[in-house]
């Protein structure tokens, strides 16, 4: 069982990484919201809610996954290393290099990847709500990526699910809140973050850094 500091340290990361990528999230998963409520335009507000219930079950499947992953790389490397009575985690070496590659290519690429790709436009409504939020999980976007990576570096199923629970019910709650509203997040906004990211991104990789050469 995890102790109650790494399941607020996953509470904290998940949360703040899911504050930075807000505007990111609005302007590449935008658009399939809104393609959820026109199809479901009789009732678009239940329609969104099962719609992103599916993304928050799918994203904690996938932190939890992650964690595991970390959970093995850390004892693995025990393994390697001997019973030290501090050892290394060798997990938080994966986001720092997942951090400082996803911040070279935002530099070079001038953003973050992320995309709503075609099929799943054309599942909604072929097949559950539910379902197809869960399939909205595995899109391709870096900073999903980064969240991952943030999993894999808490080294627990239990905190890598924390991580990715709170990270995507963040960016749904405050996403389908505004939605409803029936506003967007200013170009001007995003165009700001979208800058910013990689110099956080580099902060991220340098913090986990340290973290992993602080314990060896």
């Amino acid at each position: 069982m995890p102790t109650p500091a790494a399941i607020i340290a996953a509470l904290v990361t998940g949360a703040g990484l899911a504050w930075i990528s807000i505007p990111h999230c609005f302007g590449m998963c935008g658009a399939l919201h809104l393609t959820v409520s026109c199809i479901h335009s009789e009732r678009p507000i239940r329609a969104l809610s099962l719609f992103n219930l599916g993304r928050i079950v799918g994203y904690t499947i996938l932190g939890a996954l992650a964690g595991g992953a970390g959970f093995l790389i850390n004892k693995a490397g025990v393994s390697c290393c001997g019973n030290a009575t501090s050892p290394p985690i060798f997990s938080t070496l994966i986001p720092a290099i997942m951090f400082l590659v996803l911040g070279i290519g935002a530099v070079r690429k001038r953003g973050v990847a992320g995309t709503v790709t075609p099929l799943l436009k054309k599942l909604l409504g072929k097949v559950g709500l539910f379902t197809s939020g869960c399939a909205a999980a595995l899109l391709p976007c870096g900073v999903l990526y980064a969240a991952l990576a943030s999993a894999i570096g808490t080294g627990g199923i239990i905190t890598g699910g924390v991580l990715l629970f709170v990270y995507c019910l963040t960016i749904t709650v405050v996403m389908q809140l505004v939605l409803i509203a029936g506003h967007g997040v200013h170009h001007s906004i995003k165009s700001r973050i979208e800058t910013l990211l990689p110099y956080i991104f580099f902060g991220l990789a340098l913090l986990y850094f340290v973290i992993f050469f602080s314990k060896l």
